[in-house]
């Protein structure tokens, strides 16, 4: 009589065939017909793993070892590898990251979207892999021997992993986490507390073209005693950080806070290099952390709205007035609508520095600004939509449809919400008819996505 094998539980080792990657970057396999899913693994993988999650229809895993190797895996090259959980793909050969990416973007036009006919294009790579990010969110901690540490917090913990070299960061950010980390561990730093109730993220960015740096302290408390000296430290140590500020907000929040950031430090702005344009940037303000691919980016987004000079351009979320800056040349009208006030001001900041005379900048939520840009006759050849990972609200895609632009360009770095958006907008009769995946974060699950959309003929 053949054994009936017990159901899954954790704790349980087992042996899994790795058939696929989840969005995440995890390998999944089965086991006992559950969905097994692994992270560090990669398809054609043959992994033990230990079981730490059962649920109804699938499973979680850790690998214990690799028992036959995927032709596509590669050395990951960095020892934190694993524990910082900012890497998801470094152990997967390039090309093959790229497959994976392609892969998840039709996946989710076809399950999410609902959309099967749509031509999306092979991924395109980017001109490096690694030290590429000129902006970092670096964790902070105390030990309990008083040892202050700078690294990164893997989701679902409360560690925070000590890195002294991040390998997707440019090296003056990891310049600026080590000269932190230093600066924490010194008498100039012993004024501040430093855990989840005070100090507990730092922001770092870099300019790519002019290397000035700008750093954000996060704190919980509002006591910000001690940090003026910690500011004076840090730019005494590197002439090249020039603007250093503190922003208050809970450490559940991470490096993402509310309100405004307050200066400590030099000057309340960096300036980026787009083309032959220059920006601004505040510490409020969202820029794009890969610029060398930025660049790519901006090329599809002008290829796909096949501006001719004549058209009045709508570039919704428009941040600090990248897309709306490098197209206005191309155009006869740009308006740009953003909710962040600050990315507002530096973007009329940034097209006067630009000579850019035919945009402006509307501060407020996209889902009430359009309308009353409607209600005021603002009729759009074509519009960009430019939004967080949480994609588009509902309202901004039917006041979308309904000025009736010839053309709509969605930009997202989520390609499950793109393609629930733009089954949406099918729904409102416009068609999507090209996607150009673009990955602007190598190693790492992440992908970005340009998808142009039609009125529907029928």
């Amino acid at each position: 009589m053949a054994r009936v094998r017990a159901p899954l539980v954790p704790g349980d080792v087992v042996s899994v065939e790795v058939t696929g990657v989840a969005h995440d970057g995890a390998g999944v396999g089965r086991a006992d017909g559950l969905a097994v899913f692994v992270p560090g693994t990669v398809p054609g993988d043959l992994a033990l793993v230990r079981v730490s999650e059962v649920r109804r229809t699938f499973a979680v895993a850790k690998l214990v070892s690799v028992e036959r190797a995927s032709e596509v895996r590669v050395d990951p090259g960095c020892p934190s590898f694993g524990r910082c959980g900012g890497c998801q793909l470094r152990h997967v050969a390039y090309h093959a990251q790229l497959s994976f990416k392609t892969r998840r973007v039709r996946e989710a036009f076809r399950r999410i979207g609902h959309i099967a006919d749509v031509d999306v294009a092979p991924c395109l790579p980017a001109p490096v892999i690694d030290g590429y990010r000129n902006r970092v969110q670096f964790a902070l901690d105390e030990k309990a021997d008083g040892t202050r540490v700078v690294g990164f917090r893997p989701a679902g913990t409360h560690l925070v992993v000590d890195v002294d070299l991040c390998g997707l960061a440019m090296g003056e950010v990891n310049e600026a986490g080590q000269l932190l980390r230093k600066v924490l561990n010194s008498p100039e730093g012993s004024g501040i507390r430093v855990g989840p109730e005070s100090l507990h993220h730092a922001a770092v960015r870099v300019s790519s073209c002019t290397k000035e740096v700008m750093v954000i302290l996060v704190t919980a408390s509002r006591d910000l005693s001690g940090f003026d000296a910690v500011a004076r430290s840090l730019a005494h140590l590197k002439a090249s950080i020039v603007s250093v500020h503190v922003a208050v907000s809970p450490a559940r929040k991470g490096a993402n806070w509310l309100g405004r950031a307050s200066l400590l430090h030099g000057r309340e702005t960096i300036t980026e290099c787009v083309r032959d344009r220059r920006f601004i940037i505040s510490a409020e303000s969202f820029f794009q952390v890969n610029l060398a691919q930025t660049e790519r980016l901006v090329d599809t987004v002008e290829a796909s709205a096949s501006l001719t000079g004549t058209e009045t351009l709508l570039d919704v979320y428009c941040g600090t007035g990248l897309m709306s800056i490098c197209l206005a040349g191309d155009c006869a009208h740009v308006v740009g609508v953003e909710a962040v006030q600050e990315a507002v001001r530096d973007a009329r900041v940034n097209a006067r520095a630009n000579r850019v005379g035919n945009a402006q900048f509307i501060a407020g939520r996209a889902e009430t600004i359009l309308g009353d840009l409607m209600a005021r006759g603002l009729k759009p050849d074509v519009v960009v939509l430019d939004p967080p990972r949480a994609g588009c609200d509902r309202e901004v895609l039917v006041a979308t449809a309904e000025m009736k632009p010839s053309r709509a360009v969605y930009v997202s770095c989520d390609p499950e919400t793109l393609a629930r958006d733009l089954g949406f907008l099918n729904e409102l009769g416009y068609r999507t008819r090209s996607v150009q995946p673009l990955d602007m974060f190598p190693n790492t699950s992440h992908v970005e996505a340009v998808a142009l959309i039609t009125p529907d003929p029928r």
